[in-house]
This record gives structure tokens, sequence and C-alpha cells, in this order.
């Protein structure tokens, strides 16, 4: 039996003009259009949403939104899902398309969020922009306009495929966890102090890493690492591996460089 029923009709389906279109069932409201999250909860798109500007703004902490394999589509400008730069924590975003916005998701100054199996698609400038210690797995950024997957400092990226987006694939603040990605015609960025990279494929695009570097493949591609960086198991096919692999370095078996100018064997300090 119902427990609530509200609905609330009339809105006009554009980011901006609607203030509600809902349907709450069972404690999991069921959004029908465009709107502004006030309360913390679950939520879940009942059909496929068009947008002007931003359209699913989270105003809230402690929200799961649900996209039911729904696609948020804007015309453009605007961010598809969005905290609006007001820090929020344990927002949980899954299982959708966004596409044709400025962002896809933009939660950078919330933390400790989640985003798992979403797509986002054409976007013009990132697809994910996701804040500090928050976790993105299983999502697919495609064809955006700068950044496909971007994470704040102590997050972790994995199982995740970028492809072919203008600036990096996937890139993350420091500290990030990144593994098991797949990067095609980008390049992964782990530059910041302290991550750990391992485990990734990238295909046409480079690695550049400061941090602990283990059993990844870069094909077509070059790794880039430094003084702190561990490096280990990594094979790098028909490119070059620029980076210190002595000093400060620590390397154990061998970085396997083929049909590349140069080899380097493991050095043991």
């Amino acid at each position: 039996m119902l427990s609530k029923i509200k609905v609330v009709l009339g809105s006009l389906m554009l980011c901006g003009f609607a203030l509600i279109n809902s349907v709450e069932v069972k404690g999991a409201t069921v959004i029908t259009g465009p709107q502004t999250i006030t309360a913390p909860g679950s939520y879940v798109l009942g059909n496929n949403i068009r947008a002007r500007g931003d359209c699913i703004v989270i105003a809230a902490d402690f929200v799961t939104l649900d996209l039911g394999g729904f696609t948020i589509r804007g015309d453009g400008t605007g961010l598809g899902i969005t905290d609006r730069q007001i820090t929020r924590r344990g927002i949980t975003i899954r299982d959708g398309v966004i596409t044709n916005f400025e962002i896809g998701v933009s939660l950078m100054a919330s933390t400790s969020s989640i985003v798992e199996r979403v797509k986002a698609i054409d976007n013009n400038n990132a697809g994910f922009d996701v804040g500090d210690s928050s976790l993105l797995i299983g999502n697919i950024a495609e064809n955006n306009g700068k950044e496909g997957i971007h994470g704040g400092s102590f997050s972790t990226i994995s199982e995740s495929v970028a492809r072919f987006n203008q600036d990096d694939g996937i890139a993350c603040s420091p500290g990030c966890t990144i593994v098991n990605n797949t990067v095609i015609g980008s390049n992964l960025n782990a530059s910041g102090i302290g991550s750990t990279v391992r485990s990734n494929t990238v295909t046409n695009g480079n690695i550049v890493a400061d941090g602990t570097v283990i059993d990844n493949t870069v094909i077509g591609g070059t790794m880039v690492t430094n003084a702190h960086t561990n490096v280990r198991g990594n094979s790098v096919i028909a490119a070059v591996h620029h980076g210190t692999v002595s000093g400060k370095t620590r390397s154990s078996g061998t970085l396997k460089v083929a049909g590349a100018k140069k080899a380097f064997p493991a050095i043991s300090h």
C-alpha cells in the first residue's frame, strides 16, 4: 500500500523554471522533470529529461539519485547534476546517461560522493568533475570537450572507460587511486603527489604519474614519471618511457619498452 503519494504538476520541464516535478512513492521520490533536491533521501528518474541550463541541483547532504537508465539531455549550457559549488556530503549518483551540458556531473565542492555506472557523453567541458574522497566506479566518459573523468584528492577511480576526450581522459588530484581503467585517445594524469596508478590500459595517450605506478600498459604513448615514483611491472609498447629509474625511484621487475628507443631494466637501491 502506498504510504504517501504527492504529485505536483504543471512544470515546464525546463531547468530554471520548474520548482518540483515529482511523485513520491514508498519513501523514494520519482523525478519526472528538472528540479532542486532540498532534502536527504532516495530519488529516481521516471523518464528522460530535457533541460536548459542547470538541470538537477543537489542542495542537501546524503542524497541518492538513481537515473534509472534514463537520459538527461541539455542544450549545451549549464550542468547536468550539480552541487553549485556548495559543499555537500554523501551524494550518490548511478545508472544513466548525461549528455550535451557544459559538465555532466559537477560535484566539485562536495566530499565523499559516489558516482557509478553513469555515461557522460558529448559534454562541452568535462564529463565528471567530483570532489575529494569520492568513488567513481564503472563510468564511461566519451567525446567530452575537456576532461573525461576528474576526481578530487584521495578519490578512487576504477573500472571506468574514457574515450576520445579532448583533455585528459582520467585525471586526479594528489593521493588518488586509479585502478583497472581503460583510456583511449587521451592521457591518464595522476601527476599529484602520492597517487597510486595500477593495472590501467592507455592507448594512444600517456600516463603521467607521481606516486606508485604498477602493472600498467601504455600502447602508442609514453609513461612520464619522476624521481619520487615507484615504478614496477609496467609495459610501454611502441613508445618510450620518460623518467628516472635510479636515485629515489624504486623499480623491481622489468619495465618493458617494445619498439621504443630505450628499455629500462630494474635497478635496486
